[in-house]
């Protein structure tokens, strides 16, 4: 799974790249909403490493207007729903233990990391309510 993550990343930036573009050569700005880096809408959070790239260059291929972002369990929660809508991979190292292969008395856990990914959408993308009416991201915003 590694791999595909990684091979997803490297695709990303030799997209841009093709296209004559650096995407790191980007002039950042604050976005409308007045968060100046890619953050998580429920935990405000701010995303780190690569995530911040992905993030970025994903609003900027779209055109969002906003740096926040939910996953799709966050955004049924707020009572929207995201069909059609494009998401993000996001990545995270998760540590995972196992008995040490030669134990002593300070070390008798080895950790592994393991490269995990979820998806998420970006708060300026339009959705619809679960009862199917339109919704504009900015009031779901403010009705949190």
């Amino acid at each position: 799974m590694s791999n595909q993550v990684y091979g997803y990343i490297i695709d990303k930036i030799m997209e841009e790249l093709e296209r004559g573009c650096v995407p790191w050569h980007k002039a950042w700005k604050t976005s409308s909403d007045g968060i100046r880096v890619r953050t998580s809408f429920v935990s405000k959070k701010p995303y780190r490493g690569v995530n911040t790239f992905l993030l970025a260059l994903a609003r900027f291929k779209a055109g969002y207007d906003s740096n926040y972002w939910l996953t799709f369990k966050q955004i049924q929660a707020l009572g929207g729903s995201v069909k059609g809508q494009k998401t993000e991979m996001v990545v995270f190292w998760k540590l995972l233990e196992k008995p040490a292969a030669n134990p002593t008395p300070e070390n008798e856990t080895d950790y592994i990391p393991m490269l995990r990914y979820y998806r998420v959408f970006n708060l300026a993308a339009r959705g619809k309510r679960a009862d199917e009416r339109e919704f504009d991201s900015t009031n779901l915003a403010r009705r949190v």
